[in-house]
């Protein structure tokens, strides 16, 4: 097996969206030196186009699912924090009124700190 393929695996996720399904990778792939060799052995043997992702994007995707699951009651908190622990990476997010007022990607995640 290929050298990066553990921390790898760790950083795809497959979404749906409105006109179908994407997979996405995040910091592990954002910082691996070997990327491009990865995505394209991933390509050839499946067929899987791997979007990988910036930290303000998974910041994003983060709070739409949050505000999916809270829905309106976010919008009336007068403030809220959302921290997301990844395994390359915490996304962090402070919300007034529903809103973003600060986002922030910090290079810590479970796997890093192992």
């Amino acid at each position: 097996m290929l050298e990066f393929m553990p921390s790898a695996r760790i950083a795809i996720t497959a979404i749906n969206t409105p006109t179908g399904n994407m997979t996405i990778a995040t910091s592990a792939l954002r910082e691996a030196t070997d990327r491009d060799t990865f995505l394209d052995w991933v390509y050839v043997r499946t067929g899987i186009d791997i979007e990988v992702i910036e930290g303000i994007e998974e910041n994003r995707l983060a709070f739409a699912a949050v505000q999916d699951v809270v829905g309106e009651k976010l919008a009336s908190e007068a403030g809220a924090l959302i921290i997301e622990v990844g395994g390359g990476s915490t996304e962090v997010m402070v919300l007034s009124r529903g809103e973003i007022v600060l986002s922030q990607t910090l290079p810590l995640g479970a796997v890093r700190m192992q």
